[in-house]
């Protein structure tokens, strides 16, 4: 697992439905996760969707 400091940039590909989370370990509940691409970093990474901000629309994976 890796962690992104608040702020950082990504590329959001797609959603995918996956385990639902909720508070405290997620700002609200949902099994929303975004496939993102980080600038800095190769690869494709998930996140929930209640920790990307500014959310653009994106089809599912």
């Amino acid at each position: 697992m890796n962690y992104l400091r608040n702020g950082q940039a990504v590329h959001m590909d797609c959603w995918t439905t996956g385990e639902l989370v909720s508070p405290p370990n997620s700002n609200y509940t949902s099994d929303r996760w975004f496939k993102v691409q980080v600038p800095e970093v190769s690869g494709h990474y998930y996140v929930h969707s209640s920790l990307v901000s500014r959310q653009t629309s994106v089809g599912r994976c």
